[in-house]
């Protein structure tokens, strides 16, 4: 059993608390709540009504291990000035006011609501508009104290003799129970106890808020890949081993390679548990407001790889080099060849579709069903069917063949029209209306369409601008309007192109042949972008160096070529 856990000397040296300039001052908002809408002051001093009062918070985060921020409250990273506290709702805190070393009043936990604060002209944290639900009284010389998230019906008193916030909530800090189960923003911004004590100056309360707890980066096993290409930034790419948090709690994920959760220092121990086949523990103490690293199963390999079109892709997604010995590829489970990686030939859904970020395009190695033929809509004996009601634009010109290949080129939305057509049709999809895209979809539950890999959009059928540019870069040759040719009707083709078959089977000459369909025998297939109510567009190409685009009719049964993201 692998137990990885970084020693004392690697905790991150940076793991102090962060404050988000988005969230460097935000707005508290008095209300009142049942019995504590009122608040008396004492002797001498004198009060201030709340509504004449400025009261602001320096919100925290916690520093990474990749250089970011991660505030508890947003359960996300906190990096480009634009989030907000709980989703921009807000969260309750509870106020106390003390005085001549006791509680004064009723100021006794009294309910605040946090506000996230604007930005002002600098991009600095400014200040929101304080709305006032019911005004209240604060003494004026007294030292007020501040923790969130509130507890309404909190049974303890506060060391009100104490003379900071530390020792002033230490036996609420000491009996703060941390949720086992952390995996969404409400457990996150459950366990997130942070305290602070401030008194009026100026007119103003202001709180610089500190985590009461700490919070533990965990590093997925797996692999990462830094992308060493130099015609254009690629993120890194992660994948993440397979497996699952259980014996222990169960952290927030922070996309394909880490996770977070926070635990308390002072009570409860240091956390540990079991993720797939690895044990994990925080083996250091840790102090409150510290975020420390735990490796699990060693982490992320880190591999250094320049992405190109004609890598080969695994079904654990990792990556082969077009260059990698054949009997490398051989002995790999190679589903498909990367065909794209200019992000701007990259659809917005596969990006939406995988955090905002793809790294490439897969082109399946093996034809659905070995070669099976599937129609692109059928119903009742009708392949007729407006898809312009579920945002799917036709991608024809009847009379303008150069129309037709503009808008055909431009559609790289290959993951959205399914998507659409798996959502918007979902009954008629679920009944067997639209084959192809179907086929499509099920082939990563057959032998060699399976993925093991997290981090991919799974397997889609292809847009016609896909299956140019699948043509376009493992051939090396121009489909463009400069050398089409007019067909009439709308459709067109291109000649001289060589031999496209043979070139597209040598993108996949080192994979072997149980694992591929020859495109001498398959170069003909569906697309999923429409043409018309009863025609959609249709891609063939043969070893003459002739290549067609047609308006199909749907009822037609083709062969189906599917794609990924990853």
């Amino acid at each position: 059993m692998n137990t990885s856990s970084i020693p004392d000397s690697h905790s991150l040296p940076e793991s102090r608390p962060f404050v988000s300039m988005a969230l460097l001052s935000v707005v508290m908002t008095v209300f009142s709540v049942a019995l504590l809408c009122s608040c008396s002051g004492s002797d001498g001093g004198g009060t201030i009504a709340s509504g004449g009062l400025e009261i602001t918070a320096e919100i925290p985060g916690f520093r990474l291990s990749d250089g970011s921020a991660f505030s508890v409250w947003d359960g996300h990273d906190d990096q480009d000035g634009s989030d907000e506290l709980d989703g921009g709702t807000g969260i309750t805190a509870g106020l106390y006011a003390v005085k001549d070393g006791g509680i004064v009043g009723d100021c006794a936990n009294l309910a605040v609501a946090i506000r996230p604060g604007g930005m002002d002209a600098e991009g600095e944290g400014g200040l929101s508009v304080c709305v006032i639900e019911e005004e209240v009284e604060l003494p004026q010389d007294a030292v007020f104290y501040l923790y969130a998230p509130r507890v309404e019906d909190l049974r303890l008193t506060p060391d009100a003799k104490a003379g900071d916030a530390e020792g002033f909530f230490a036996e609420l800090v000491g009996s703060w129970t941390v949720p086992e189960d952390q995996s969404d923003e409400g457990g996150m911004a459950a366990a997130g106890l942070m305290t602070a004590s401030a008194s009026i100056a100026d007119g103003k309360l202001h709180f610089a808020m500190r985590h009461a707890m700490s919070l533990l980066e965990l590093e997925l096993p797996g692999v990462r890949y830094v992308f060493t290409n130099t015609d254009r930034d690629i993120p890194d790419y992660s994948i993440a081993y397979g497996g699952g948090f259980s014996d222990g709690p169960v952290p927030l994920s922070l996309g394909t390679d880490r996770a977070v959760l926070l635990f308390n220092p002072v009570s409860g121990g240091l956390p540990s548990g079991r993720y797939g086949e690895y044990s994990w523990s925080c083996a250091e103490s840790a102090l409150p407001g510290e975020s420390y690293l735990v490796r699990i199963g060693g982490g992320m390999e880190q591999r250094s790889h320049e992405l190109r079109p004609g890598d080969f892709f695994l079904a654990d997604g990792c990556l082969l080099s077009r260059d990698a010995d054949a009997g490398e590829v051989a002995s790999s489970d190679v589903v498909g060849i990367v065909f794209q990686t200019d992000p701007e030939r990259i659809g917005a859904g596969e990006k939406e579709a995988l955090g905002g970020t793809a790294h490439a395009l897969v082109v399946s190695c093996r034809t659905v069903g070995d070669g099976a033929l599937f129609q692109w809509f059928v119903k009742d004996g009708s392949s007729s069917r407006d898809e312009t009601e579920i945002g799917l634009d036709n991608k024809f010109d009847g009379e303008d063949a150069y129309a037709s290949f503009s808008m055909a080129d431009a559609d790289i939305e290959g993951y959205r029209n399914n998507m659409a057509v798996r959502t918007a049709r979902a009954e008629d999809y679920a009944a067997g209306c639209y084959p192809a895209f179907k086929a499509a979809e099920d082939y990563g539950s057959e032998e060699y369409g399976r993925l093991t890999a997290s981090g991919t959009t799974g397997w889609f059928l292809p847009s016609n601008g896909q299956w140019f540019d699948i043509v376009r870069n493992l051939c090396g040759v121009t489909l463009d309007a400069s050398n089409m040719v007019d067909w009439g009707m709308g459709d067109f083709y291109w000649t001289g192109l060589g031999d496209l078959s043979g070139m597209m089977d040598a993108a996949m000459a080192k994979v072997p042949d149980s694992r591929k369909s020859s495109y001498y025998i398959y170069s003909y297939q569906w697309t999923s972008s429409p043409a018309s109510e009863t025609g959609a567009r249709y891609f063939d190409f043969y070893y003459d160096g002739t290549a067609f685009c047609n308006n199909l009719s749907k009822s037609h049964a083709d062969p189906v070529r599917c794609v990924l993201a990853f």
